[in-house]
């Protein structure tokens, strides 16, 4: 019988760029935000002024996106996409870019994800392993070149130079294209040639079903066509055992046949893993009811914010205090 506080509206204003957001909260603008850009939301986890509710399960995996789609790439050879991953510190990339904040990653399954492994059999930082390597195909195939995409926030770019510089120590020849996010999304959706590394996020939500469109080679069209695949992934491993998971209800079995998925996709290194995306929402300390929704069947337990879709926010039982 006790009435509930309640809200007479909420506005929603969109904000692109994190640290606008974040600027925006410390100038009393909005009321709260939620962002992924941990050189921004690290410092708010630091503020006293500021209360932080962040999402540290079953998020996103921040990694590097190869296009495949061609033939003649580089990228089409393990020894250069695994000499990727090795020539760069991941942890020295967050502490650099990110400020020290997100997990380095090792693959595309977070933890809590269906899937997700502390050891997948990935390679380890090796700058001499990855030089050698790219020595070596150079030798038989010629120069090693890729275009790195990106977007246009001051991180994603002080992010695809670091990537620039120790590749370069490599011996990989990197130019570096920063466009509209829309814009590339639209290229990798239709494998524009242009392009051969994106700087992407993505594969959030419990179940390594969830995937399947994205890893599937029956999702992978020829450049020109759209393509969910995005990087024209075909490896027909990686294709049965999404199967195997689409058809297994045993969920001790499924999870084996997803950690099986995972130790496949750092043996042949089909994308860069970089670290794993913690969604945070900062606040005024009047903001409250974040982060702890109650569901709606009265069991006493509470909606996880980001379960579904990472950095979503249940809202419905948000109210300001005097």
């Amino acid at each position: 019988g006790n009435a509930l506080p309640y809200l007479d509206e909420i506005e929603f204003r969109i904000i692109a760029d994190t640290q606008v957001a974040g600027t925006a909260l410390r100038g009393g603008d909005i009321d709260i935000f939620t962002g992924s850009d941990s050189g921004v939301t690290g410092d708010f986890a630091e503020d006293p002024d500021f209360v932080q509710v962040r999402q540290d399960e079953f998020g996103e995996t921040n990694y590097i996106l190869l296009n495949l789609s061609h033939e003649e790439s580089p990228l089409n050879s393990r020894e250069v996409r695994c000499a990727l991953g090795q020539a760069f510190d991941k942890q020295e990339l967050i502490d650099l870019v990110y400020n020290g904040s997100g997990r380095p990653a090792n693959g595309p399954f977070s933890p809590g994800q269906e899937g997700y492994l502390e050891d997948n059999g990935s390679l380890p930082y090796d700058p001499d392993a990855a030089a050698a390597a790219i020595a070596a195909y150079e030798e038989t195939n010629g120069p090693v070149e890729i275009n790195f995409s990106t977007t246009t926030s001051a991180t994603n770019l002080a992010r695809a130079q670091f990537l620039s510089d120790v590749w370069g120590a490599a011996g990989i020849d990197v130019t570096i294209d920063q466009i509209e996010q829309s814009k590339l999304i639209n290229n990798a959706l239709l494998g524009d040639p242009a392009f051969d590394a994106f700087g992407w996020r993505l594969h959030d939500g419990a179940y390594a079903d969830a995937q399947n469109f994205w890893w599937n080679s029956r999702s992978a069209n020829p450049p020109g066509q759209l393509a969910l695949n995005f990087g024209r992934l075909s490896d027909p491993v990686i294709d049965d055992l999404l199967g195997k998971i689409r058809g297994e209800l045993d969920a001790d079995v499924r999870r084996g046949y997803a950690e099986d998925l995972n130790r496949q996709f750092a043996k042949e290194c089909w994308l860069i893993p970089i670290n794993f995306t913690d969604w945070a929402s900062q606040m005024k300390p009047s903001v409250r009811g974040i982060g702890n929704t109650p569901q709606a069947d009265g069991s006493g337990l509470t909606q996880v914010d980001g379960q579904g879709r990472a950095g979503q926010v249940w809202v419905t039982s948000m109210f300001l205090a005097d």
